[in-house]
């Protein structure tokens, strides 16, 4: 459903000079993106990590920065060693470009760096939530060994990080991709199984409260509680061990073709979004006894 690319992280120069770089997107930041979708309370419970902090506008509220001592990150790791944190993070320092199926948001970030010693060599950088509310806060990383920089007192230094989230889905209402996860984003309130393609011929709408979510991997979670839809054609074999008429009897249900999302926006109390997405570009399942979903955030390269 969603992809999530660092398109670059730029370290500007005072004298015009600009180190562009690009950072991992860590497990983290994938769970993130499908947690601020979900309800509080559904999401709350399938990733209790992010309980304490709850759903900010930006999964990148803070910046880390480590000096001097190299340090291995892997995808799964959640925090770092770190020597300064950036400064508060205000409205004036975010800018969110929205396109047809993605945004870009732009942040930047503003250290204090007065008490570093000319020579430091810029190590590690880090993003994600506030360290002083939970234990594993951190969504990114980049490292800076590569760069070969060291801190000049002379020099001034901005940060700046570029991120896309984009999605399969299609708006058939709200304008925009609002509901995507970002500065603001929206919460997913029901999905409806369509006999159509486009979002078309939608069934019964089953909202949230009425289905289950399991976390399966990172940034992936399974939706089951729908009623039995099955392939138009389909046979499945009767539990009759005796030959009857009946033993191959059709399934009731038409094929699915798409399936139709509805987001609430939480910018203000009235803003509803409705998109859709085709079968063919949706992790949807099918057996005789169970039809599941996935929401699944990836990382996009």
């Amino acid at each position: 459903m969603f992809k999530v690319k660092n398109e670059r992280i730029d370290i500007q120069l005072v004298n015009g000079r600009t180190i562009k770089t690009k950072n991992r997107i860590l497990d983290n930041y994938l769970d993130w993106v499908i947690y601020s979708i979900l309800p509080g309370d559904v999401g709350d419970n399938i990733f209790p990590k992010f309980v304490d902090f709850g759903s900010a506008y930006l999964p990148c509220e803070s910046a880390y920065m480590k000096f001097n001592t190299s340090q291995s990150i892997a995808d799964t790791d959640t925090s770092m060693s770190y020597d300064v944190k950036s400064n508060t993070l205000i409205t004036a320092y975010i800018d969110e470009e929205v396109g047809e199926t993605s945004k870009l948001i732009t942040t930047e970030y503003v250290f204090e760096l007065s008490g570093r010693s000319n020579g430091d060599t810029f190590e590690g950088l880090g993003f994600g939530r506030d360290d002083a509310i939970v234990n594993d806060y951190m969504l990114a990383y980049v490292d800076l060994g590569v760069t070969q920089k060291a801190y000049n007192s002379e020099v001034g230094y901005a940060i700046f990080r570029y991120d896309e989230i984009s999605t399969k889905e299609t708006l058939l209402t709200g304008g925009d991709v609002g509901y995507l996860p970002g500065y603001r984003y929206g919460t997913l309130e029901s999905i409806s199984m369509c006999f159509a393609t486009n979002g078309g011929e939608p069934s019964k709408e089953y909202l949230v409260s009425d289905l289950t979510f399991t976390y399966v991997s990172a940034g992936n979670v399974a939706v089951t509680g729908f009623d039995n839809f099955y392939k138009k054609d389909s046979l499945y074999p009767a539990n009759d061990l005796y030959p009857a008429n009946d033993l191959y009897p059709a399934q009731k249900g038409e094929e699915i073709k798409s399936v139709k999302f509805r987001y609430k926006g939480n910018d203000d109390d009235v803003t509803t979004y409705e998109t859709y997405i085709n079968i063919k570009d949706l992790d949807i399942s099918y057996n005789n006894t169970v039809m599941s979903l996935n929401l699944v955030a990836e990382r996009s390269i």
